[in-house]
Parts: C-alpha cells; structure tokens; sequence
C-alpha cells in the first residue's frame, strides 16, 4: 500500500513537471514569432491590408513574417499606387492635351520650326490662354528675337506658360520656375509645324509611354524614400520593444514597421487622386500621415504586448487548473 500511494505520488509529480515544462514551452512560443505554427498562416495582399490597418489584434500574424515577405508587400502595394497614380496623371494629362489641340487647330497660326528657326506668318504675337479644368495656361507665338519681356509677364502669370520666339522657347514649369532655351541648344533642328504637333497631342501611344514612364519614376521615388521612413520606424519599434520589456526581434519588428505605413500610403494615394481631379490641397497633409504610420507602431506593439500577457495568464491558469485536477484525483 506504501508503495503504491509513493508510486501515485510520483505520478502526480512527473504530471506536475511535464505541466510546468509544457507552460514554459508555450510561453517560449509566445515570445517567439517566428515559429512554424504561425508561418503556416499566410495573408494575401488585400487582407493583409485590411489587418494592417483594422486589426490590430492580428498583429501576431504581422510580427511572424520574414523581411522578405514585408519587402514583397510593399512592393506589391507600391506598384498598384504607382500603377494608380500615373494611370490618374496621365488621363489628365490626355485630357488637356486633347483640350490644347483642339484649341490650337481652331487659334494656332500656321508655323515652322526649322534649323533652329521659328518662323510664323503673323505680324502680331498670338497669344491663346485658356483657364479648364482646374489648368491655367498660356501659349504665345511670336515673330521677334526678344523673350526678356515674356519672362517678366510670366513672373506675375499664375499658370503655366509658353512662350516660343524667333531662335527661343520660355516655359514656366511652376510658380516660381521659368526657363528659357534656345532651340540650338535643345537640338530642335528638325522640322516642325502646326499638324506635327496636333498630331503628337493627339497620339494614344505617347500617352502610353508617358504612363509608363510616370510609373516607373513614381515607383522608384515613393518605394525608396517609404523604405527609408520605415528603417526609421523599425528602429524606434525596437527602442519601444526594449522600453516595455516584449521580445521581438528586428524583422518582427520591421514588419509590424510596414503594416504601421499601409494607411499612410492609402491616405497619400487618396490625396494624390483628389490633388489631380479636384485640384484640392491640404496644409501639412504629409507631417499628418507621418505621424499616423507611429501612432500606428505604438499601438500595434503596445496592444501585441498586452496580448502576449493576456495570453501567457489564461495559459498559466489553464495549466494551473489541469494540476489541480491531477492532484485531486
């Protein structure tokens, strides 16, 4: 009988530990993000969006992925911005350019632009100025070898300008930058006239290329300079990390740092479409959104935190309550 209540003693015991070691075990894996249990869970594109930006409490599933697999997000969500963007830009700018030759077949004088040389049958200077869809703008035609004037009138002109001359060419790109060039030093000495350029204003193909190209320079820009944003959060996620004692490693960390930027990037695209169509603007629109993407790391760390310590008690008491059972048997 001493014997068997010793061996049942033992049993209880031998429970006793495998218990305590299956609490460690499991609390090693609560601090432990990248284990096979949670890199089976993989998250497509949109709903990794959707998580990034509504659910904080998937963040787990964030913080288990790799670096490369963060990387492969962004440069999914940036192309579709990019794709987005330039598709946005371009319309725009198919839509003027269709607007201005129409324009110019109707106003334009007859021209050639030959061996560095605009010639126009006009004893006037020809000036089309048409304020559309939210673009102002003006074109002027003239037979003389000054463009000194045209720079003064374009410096109190609030839309974009053209002026072309006998061997020059002043365009005002933006509010305060105009430039002049002489044909000769453009390489324009090739032929040119009025249906060549409706021609070309009217060509689907260059607009094409122009989409194209704005996409690409858009992707390499935003990607970039988002990629050096999110290094700086990334950092500051691993000071916060230390501060409230959660073991997160640095491609954790990098990860929760990308899903922080997802509604900063939406909101940037939302804007980017409103400033091209409504032509509407908002004052210090981009230190809002900056500060979105780390009020969105805080958070994601803090609530990751205090989920881990949630879950680390209710496993404690679980376990806590099997002992106890055992022991009551």
């Amino acid at each position: 009988m001493k014997e068997f209540n010793q061996k049942e003693d033992n049993d209880i015991k031998n429970n006793s530990n495998d218990n305590e070691n299956q609490k460690d075990k499991k609390d090693k894996n609560l601090g432990n993000f990248n284990n096979k249990q949670y890199k089976k869970v993989k998250m497509s594109f949109l709903k990794k969006i959707k998580v990034s930006i509504f659910d904080f409490d998937k963040y787990y599933l964030i913080a288990s992925e790799g670096i490369s697999r963060s990387i492969i997000f962004l440069l999914q969500l940036f192309t579709l911005f990019s794709i987005i963007v330039s598709f946005s830009i371009t319309y725009k700018i198919a839509q003027t350019g269709k607007e201005i030759s129409n324009i110019l077949i109707e106003e334009l004088p007859e021209f050639l632009l030959a061996d560095n040389e605009l010639t126009c049958n006009i004893e006037e200077p020809v000036v089309i100025e048409r304020n559309e869809n939210f673009i102002k703008f003006k074109v002027i035609f003239d037979n003389s070898e000054d463009n000194n004037m045209y720079i003064e009138q374009f410096k109190d002109y609030d839309g974009y300008g053209v002026a072309l001359n006998k061997y020059n060419i002043t365009i005002k790109y933006a509010e305060d930058k105009i430039e002049t060039y002489n044909y000769k030093d453009i390489q324009a000495n090739i032929n040119i006239n009025k249906d060549n350029v409706i021609q070309i204003l009217q060509n689907n193909r260059i607009y094409t290329l122009v989409f194209i190209y704005i996409a690409i320079l858009l992707f390499i820009i935003y990607f970039t300079s988002m990629l050096i944003d999110i290094l700086a959060l990334a950092i500051l996620g691993l000071i916060i990390t230390k501060l409230v004692h959660l073991p997160l490693r640095f491609y954790s960390v990098f990860a929760i740092a990308v899903a922080s930027t997802t509604l900063p990037i939406v909101l940037n695209l939302v804007y980017l479409i409103a400033n091209i169509f409504l032509n509407f603007t908002m004052p210090q629109f981009q230190v809002m959104i900056t500060l979105v993407s780390y009020i969105y790391l805080v958070a994601g760390i803090l609530i990751l935190r205090s989920n881990l310590k949630k879950g680390t008690n209710n496993l404690n008491k679980k376990l806590n309550k099997e002992v106890n059972e055992e022991k009551g048997t």
